[in-house]
């Protein structure tokens, strides 16, 4: 029995030997002529970039950007970060939070000097306007009537949302220093809020939030209408923190600047109205600072 056992074994282990070697001596050519690697992206390379929004609407009509610029896998994920509050961006921005920030006009100049620089803007300069929105039903059909009012805007800072309307009033014989009552609320969306509910007479804003409003809310939106329009100046600056790495902004600006060369890009930019994204830079946004010398020079709230 244990001689049976013994030649087995001895059997098994020389064929197993035999296959072994056989397959040691197996010609290498024939190997890599049937046997391809595959690579996966080493994703450990990927740097973060965030991006500050100052509006729920923008964060809606961008979100299609965002999801395209990570689909390139360039080495760089955008992650966009939404705030609470409008004050709450701003002081975000003070604080050098975002590597990439959409600012409106007074914005940039502030961060200017706040470790910011700017490198891109929407090229539709006509559409940063703003309106001045009332209820259908309302009896407000002249800037004088809106005197004792209440009014609301975004916040003391939103250019476009509350700079650009009062300027607009005080233009038409309005004493906004005195003759209105201001609130300012978290957001372009709470003004429409405000003036539907009936906690304000009127709101300050922004055309291109109120655009989108009437798509998203329209049943509400039907109860309001625009009142007035101010004047056109300049759009919302795009802007990096100084210190991003010029490798990483590169890739991104790369990115935003050829959108208009892919049928892909192109819808995404006819999706906003905006125009297309161009280079800029500080200097562009000079006219602006004139504008505000002028507006703090009679309106003081």
């Amino acid at each position: 029995m244990p001689n049976h056992f013994n030649i087995r074994t001895i059997k098994c282990i020389s064929i197993y030997c035999i296959l072994l070697l056989a397959g040691c001596h197996t010609n290498p050519d024939q190997i890599s002529s049937k046997y391809a690697p595959t690579y996966a992206q080493d994703s450990s390379h990927t740097h973060n970039i965030i991006i500050g929004m100052p509006a729920q609407f923008m964060n809606d009509a961008f979100d299609p950007f965002i999801q395209f610029i990570n689909r390139k896998k360039v080495g760089i994920t955008v992650k966009v970060v939404m705030c609470q509050s409008y004050k709450d961006y701003n002081e975000k921005m003070r604080n050098g939070f975002f590597d990439i920030v959409f600012a409106n006009p007074a914005d940039a100049l502030n961060i200017m000097n706040n470790g910011y620089s700017v490198f891109a803007k929407l090229s539709r300069d006509d559409l940063y306007q703003a309106v001045i929105i009332t209820r259908k039903d309302s009896r407000i059909n002249t800037v004088a009537d809106l005197k004792n009012g209440s009014i609301s805007f975004p916040g003391p800072t939103a250019f476009a949302g509350t700079m650009l309307p009062l300027y607009f009033l005080y233009q038409h014989g309005l004493n906004v220093n005195q003759d209105i009552k201001p609130i300012y609320v978290a957001s372009q969306e709470s003004t429409f809020y405000n003036v539907f509910l009936g906690k304000s007479v009127a709101a300050g804003c922004w055309i291109m939030p109120w655009k989108h409003f009437q798509i998203t809310n329209p049943d509400i939106a039907s109860k309001l209408c625009v009142k007035w329009e101010t004047p056109a100046l300049i759009s919302s600056a795009i802007m990096a923190r100084n210190n991003l790495d010029t490798l990483y902004l590169d890739k991104f600006k790369n990115i935003l600047f050829t959108l208009q060369e892919n049928p892909e890009g192109r819808k995404l930019l006819e999706s906003i109205s905006l125009g297309n994204f161009i280079a800029a830079s500080n200097s562009n946004y000079e006219p602006v600072r004139a504008f505000l010398k002028q507006y703090h020079s009679v309106i003081h709230l």
